[in-house]
């Protein structure tokens, strides 16, 4: 009740109401009650968006969120993220592990100096109970994204993120790892394979599962939050 009424009198008082647009058409998951339900006690508006109807994302985006889309894509939305971006925009990308190739949004990854290491992490140590494909990684609570987070983050069937060298970067453009595995992780290149050892393809950790980029713009600073 508390909760209700203090989002009741921010609702009030506010006049900078935060709205998050969460891109849908590709099979998407979806965001959770307990997410939706702390969001709505923020005063905070979600709304799905479909790109493909759309010639830019709304004015009063707040962030924008794609949130293990199943399928690439369009042309289309990818222009209509990329400009998004390019503008100042803020935006959290998790792309899950598809067989199917995602190039247009491998494309809006490239441009931000990062790129998915296609498989599964199976976690050595720092894993969820039993299950080795069910990481806790650790978290970067030195960077200003992640400087609240005190409790263990759980991530099923993760993916890795490899980073461009500093060196090869634009200038604006930083990327800091804000989650991690160990080193005793592997990245299995055969999802279904049922042996947990190495196997040929397969890539010895450590891995950074979670990536922030931010850029300086002339208009402003772009916020792009990847989990893999």
């Amino acid at each position: 009740v508390e909760g209700q009424v203090t989002s009741a009198i921010q609702n009030v008082l506010s006049t900078d109401k935060k709205k998050i647009y969460v891109v849908t058409g590709h099979d998407e998951q979806s965001i959770s009650d307990s997410l939706s339900k702390t969001l709505e006690k923020m005063n905070v508006d979600v709304q799905d968006i479909s790109l493909v109807t759309q010639k830019k994302v709304p004015d009063d985006c707040s962030l924008l969120i794609e949130y293990g889309p199943q399928s690439d894509l369009r042309d289309s939305e990818k222009t209509v993220i990329m400009d998004y971006l390019k503008k100042g925009g803020t935006a959290i990308l998790m792309p899950g592990y598809v067989e199917k190739e995602t190039p247009n949004i491998d494309e809006i990854l490239d441009y931000y100096g990062m790129s998915i290491q296609k498989g599964i992490i199976y976690e050595g140590v720092g894993h969820y109970e039993n299950y080795l494909n069910w990481i806790v990684p650790t978290i970067n609570t030195d960077a200003d994204v992640m400087s609240k987070f005190g409790d263990n983050v759980v991530i099923g069937s993760s993916q890795g993120i490899k980073e461009q060298k500093s060196s090869s970067l634009r200038n604006g453009l930083k990327l800091t790892d804000i989650l991690t595995t160990s080193k005793q992780s592997l990245l299995k290149k055969d999802p279904s394979s049922q042996n947990t050892d190495k196997e040929k393809g397969d890539l010895d950790g450590p891995f950074a599962t979670g990536v922030y980029a931010e850029e300086t713009l002339d208009e402003g600073t772009t916020k792009l939050t990847v989990i893999a």
